[in-house]
């Protein structure tokens, strides 16, 4: 199975736990009703095409909540983006960690256990 497969299988998982679910006519009229992107604002009209040629429409279903940090697929968390806007949102910076709590970037400190380029130089 290749990756892109499994990530569908794990966030059809996190769907089904999340709960939620909206039918394809609640999309059609969110739709409807919405002439822009929810994101940038821009109309329908003045988006570029798709690079894939296998996707005829600029818009895309964006989720308010990501599904990652425990939203639902429930119409009331679903608004209409671009794909640009959705592609480049991703899910963003981790809420949870299996672990505890994660540690912000600037306090992790890189091990390194190489001598500086000087101590080798001289050795």
């Amino acid at each position: 199975m290749d990756c892109r497969n499994q990530r569908a299988k794990v966030r059809a998982e996190r769907i089904k736990k999340n709960g939620g679910s909206h039918k394809n006519a609640e999309w059609k009229s969110l739709l409807a009703s919405s002439p822009t992107c929810a994101v940038c604002g821009r109309s329908w009209a003045v988006i570029p095409p798709r690079p894939d040629p296998r996707y005829k429409h600029p818009w895309t279903k964006g989720h308010k909540t990501p599904i990652y940090h425990g939203g639902s697929d429930d119409i009331s968390n679903i608004q209409a983006e671009c794909y640009e806007c959705n592609f480049r949102k991703n899910a963003g910076a981790l809420s949870r960690s299996p672990v505890g709590p994660a540690k912000p970037a600037h306090k992790l400190k890189k091990e390194n256990n190489m001598p500086a380029t000087q101590e080798r130089i001289s050795r």
